[in-house]
């Protein structure tokens, strides 16, 4: 399923009207109507408005499924890394 369907699918399950979708958006009516009837899919501001406005959904949204695995922020990858490095390594390592 694209992303312009993973929206509508929201906009279904959260009984909304266009135009109450577009508000809860930030969006115009247009852009909305524009979407659904190229079938494009939304800009990238569209996306991050919907993951904020639905957080429930954002996996859904972003990767289109609910079966992702842990997240984690750039920076604390690159520190999950250091320290599986440095340990490696024989350091010890304090992790809190």
């Amino acid at each position: 399923m694209n992303l312009n369907r993973r929206l509508k699918a929201i906009q279904l399950a959260e009984n909304l009207t266009d135009n109450e979708f577009s508000e809860r958006l930030g969006c115009s009516i247009n852009t909305i109507k524009g979407i659904w009837k190229r079938g494009s899919n939304p800009s990238g501001s569209i996306i991050e408005a919907a993951a904020k406005a639905w957080p429930e959904y954002m996996a859904f949204i972003v990767a289109g499924s609910i079966e992702i695995p842990q997240q984690v922020t750039p920076s604390q990858k690159l520190e999950l890394d250091a320290v599986e490095l440095l340990t490696s390594k024989g350091y010890k390592v304090d992790k809190t």
